[in-house]
């Protein structure tokens, strides 16, 4: 009689690989998320501080103030100092008077928070034509995905108008 010779696995040492991928993937989830997190923030002050660069070059460019501040709707400046829901670029023409949006930025996702100060600026940052901000003593913003600690980020405005991360 001719022996067979049986190939692959046991359903035990499934069983076994299974349980240790399981615990693997069960240490591995917080520290997923808290990732996760951090990246969001990270790409929230990015693109924040694409706008800030954006006001700031179309100061120049129009020779005239520009203003970059904290909107719920894309049209208006909200006045407060929450950046979390959006904001908008936009130039203040004097001659016509309306305002003229250069740029909108809107967050759909409510779990960003991205204060602005001190709060004496509203939530709003004017640029002089020559690109300088209108603060004396500078300001910060500072980035935080909500029920996590750990992904605070800040960014630091001089008067200047240079930004440097914290």
């Amino acid at each position: 009689m001719m022996s067979r010779k049986y190939r692959g696995f046991t359903i035990l040492e499934l069983m076994v690989v299974l349980a240790i991928l399981g615990v693997l993937v069960t240490m591995a989830a917080p520290s997923y998320r808290d990732m996760l997190a951090r990246e969001k923030v990270r790409s929230a002050l990015n693109e924040w501080q694409s706008s800030f660069y954006f006001a700031q070059s179309e100061a120049l460019r129009l020779k005239d103030g520009v203003v970059f501040c904290s909107s719920v709707d894309g049209q208006t400046c909200s006045g407060h100092d929450n950046f979390g829901e959006g904001w908008i670029v936009l130039h203040r023409d004097v001659n016509n008077n309306k305002n003229i949006i250069l740029q909108d930025v809107a967050f759909s996702r409510n779990d960003l928070s991205i204060i602005l100060t001190p709060g004496a600026l509203r939530g709003s940052l004017s640029f002089f034509g020559t690109g300088w901000l209108r603060i004396n003593a500078g300001a910060s913003v500072e980035f935080k995905k909500v029920g996590y600690d750990n992904s605070k980020l800040k960014l630091n405005i001089s008067a200047a108008g240079r930004l440097n991360k914290e």
